[in-house]
């Protein structure tokens, strides 16, 4: 069966309707605007479906649209270049992400376009305090402190607290950003309380990597012990079908979704990024 996606706005508008009331689209499920076929097809990933849907993003399920229609990619993907290898330094790259250039050690992931979802949509306030988890280069950490005076950016791995403390010293941070190496909230003193907390780890992208999942357990477990009064958390992942499974954790660990912000993956094929704001239930 083939299907006609020259669609006009009227009609997008009523998707984006059926996409927020119904967020997350099940194996096998049918809804009247996605045939089973269809969605046989987008559950496994066989092309980039909503990429057909020009101009179709989500705001926190708004409903918002932008005024002209356009291809519906992430316009972030375009302030992400990878500029070649360090020529001082063999085992380094050097990237520029938002027109800032930083240096990659190799061994530590790169900012991608995930990386800069969650730069967009993290809202930062002057003078508070902000906790960046799995750090990486440090990207995170280096926007925060553009608003903030005291970041603490933290990852288990060594070689990328290392790259870290590299582009802070860089960039002459050092006054607002403290490098730790640790696992999850090992890093930190018991009282350690914090305004932000950022998390963008690896998420599973289909069955064999769900034992991924024991670190977001584990951080949802802990995180309510580091957040300050009126605190509130930044949590980055990708495909839709993960939601139910983030959902279940945030209830087991008494924690809620207060806004959310969706946008289409430019590489990863017919998937969303979502990045999740996250309070405590009062």
């Amino acid at each position: 069966m083939e299907y006609d996606l020259r669609i006009t706005r009227a009609h997008r508008r009523a998707t984006l309707k059926k996409i927020c009331r119904v967020p997350t689209i099940h194996e096998g499920s049918e809804t009247p605007f996605f045939p089973r076929a269809f969605l046989d097809t987008v559950n496994t990933h066989k092309f980039q479906w909503f990429l057909l849907l020009p101009g179709l993003t989500l705001s926190a399920c708004t409903g918002s649209l932008p005024e002209k229609d356009t291809q519906a990619t992430n316009r972030d993907q375009t302030q992400l270049h990878y500029l070649g290898r360090d020529p001082e330094h063999g085992d380094r790259s050097i990237m520029s992400v938002k027109g800032l250039q930083i240096v990659v050690f190799d061994g530590v992931p790169h900012p991608s376009a995930d990386s800069l979802h969650l730069l967009t949509h993290a809202r930062i306030n002057p003078g508070e305090s902000v906790l960046d988890l799995g750090t990486g280069t440090g990207i995170q950490a280096i926007f925060a402190a553009r608003k903030v005076n005291h970041v603490v950016a933290t990852d288990i791995n060594p070689r990328a607290t290392a790259n870290t403390q590299y582009n802070i010293q860089k960039l002459g941070l050092q006054n607002k950003i403290e490098a730790r190496t640790g696992d999850l909230f090992a890093a930190l003193k018991a009282n350690e309380r914090f305004d932000v907390i950022l998390f963008n780890l690896r998420y599973p992208g289909d069955g064999a990597d769900s034992p991924l999942w024991h670190v977001h357990q584990r951080f949802f477990a802990g995180v309510k012990k580091h957040l300050l009064p009126g605190g509130r958390i930044y949590y980055q992942f990708g495909f839709l079908r993960n939601l139910e499974t983030v959902e279940k954790m945030l209830l087991k660990n008494h924690l809620q979704i207060t806004d959310r912000k969706m946008n289409l993956s430019p590489d990863l094929h017919g998937a969303f990024f979502l990045t999740l704001e996250i309070r405590p239930i009062q």
